[in-house]
This record gives structure tokens, C-alpha cells and sequence, in this order.
């Protein structure tokens, strides 16, 4: 009883994350990036990727960057499938979406796939842009004549979608962030 009484004198710290330094943390962040640290302020990984931070104590409630990559079991994404999975995934979106111009791909940072019993389920992570196509519903999202020009505005965006028994897909959820390219030190 003694040592909880003494145990309750010693003051506590405790380190409160601020919400801008939350909101300006990068996400889908590619293999090879840093990540996590304190309050994650390097960011986190795209789907398909983990951050792996050492092992050690936190001093004082500062963390170490960590470093993002692959899942065990991770899918390959320079493969002929994911090229199909992403152009099915974006030309939902797209479908979707009230842009004038079609979103295209400009790289794949992360996927990851999971079985349920409707069919599978592909979380991914893809650097997207406006291309020069409209949104008509007539160009596919990899056409050659709808790559972009220039990535002004280049959007992280995460995307859940489906691949049906009949092969069929269903955008089943997205979230787009803006691209931050802001230098975070510690």
C-alpha cells in the first residue's frame, strides 16, 4: 500500500500530439519511406506496407522513424493484375466522381488483398491525377492519349474494391488527400 501511495506523488508527463502536426503528416507513403516517429509525423504507409520502427524505448516520448515496408504475403505491383485491378478501380471512381476530367494513374504505392466470402478484396493506395481525358465515360484510366500532361495536383488516394464471383468489380470505398511535400524534421 505504501509503494502505491509513493507511486502516486511522482508527478506524470504525458506528451500530447498536436491535430496540425496530425493533419499534416503524409499518408500512403511508398516502400523504402520513412514513417511513424512521434505522433507519426513521418507519416504512414500505403496499404499493403507496414511501418517497422526499432524496437527500442521511446526517450522521452520521442520515437525513431521507422521505415515502410512489405507485408508478409504482399502482392507484386509491376504485375499484369494489378494493372487490371487499378483500371477497374479508377474507371468506378471515376463513374463516381463529378470531375470534368478523368483521374489517371500515376503510380501504385501499396496494395494489399483479402478474401471474404462475397469475393476479394483489394485495398489500395495509388498516386492519382487529372488527366486531359473527360469524364464521358469513353477513355479507359490507362489510354495513352489520357496521360497527364504535368502532375500540378497530384492526389493520394486510397480505394477498396471488389472482385465479384462473376468477375464484375464494386468500388466499395475511397478517401483522396492531397500530395504534401513538406519537409518534417524532428
Amino acid at each position: 500500500m505504501r509503494i502505491l501511495l509513493l507511486l502516486s506523488l511522482i508527478p506524470s508527463w504525458a506528451f500530447v500530439c498536436p491535430p496540425e502536426m496530425l493533419k499534416a503528416a503524409p499518408v500512403g507513403l511508398p516502400a523504402g519511406s520513412r514513417c511513424g516517429g512521434t505522433c507519426q509525423a513521418y507519416g504512414s504507409c500505403a496499404a499493403g506496407l507496414m511501418c517497422k520502427q526499432l524496437e527500442a524505448l521511446p526517450l522521452l516520448g520521442v520515437r525513431a522513424a521507422g521505415e515502410c515496408v512489405t507485408k508478409p504475403g504482399g502482392i507484386d505491383l509491376e504485375s499484369s493484375q494489378m494493372e487490371s485491378i487499378v483500371s477497374h478501380a479508377l474507371r468506378l471512381l471515376n463513374a463516381r466522381s463529378n470531375n470534368l476530367f478523368m483521374l489517371v494513374p500515376v503510380q501504385v504505392l501499396g496494395a494489399e488483398r483479402t478474401d471474404t466470402a462475397a469475393g476479394e478484396v483489394y485495398h489500395l493506395s495509388l498516386k492519382v491525377v487529372q488527366s486531359p481525358c473527360k469524364n464521358d465515360g469513353r477513355h479507359d484510366p490507362t489510354d495513352p492519349d489520357c496521360q497527364p500532361r504535368d502532375a500540378h495536383k497530384i492526389l493520394n488516394m486510397d480505394l477498396a474494391v471488389r472482385k465479384n464471383e462473376d468477375s464484375s468489380f464494386t468500388l466499395l470505398s475511397h478517401s483522396a488527400a492531397e500530395h504534401v511535400s513538406l519537409p518534417l524534421t524532428m
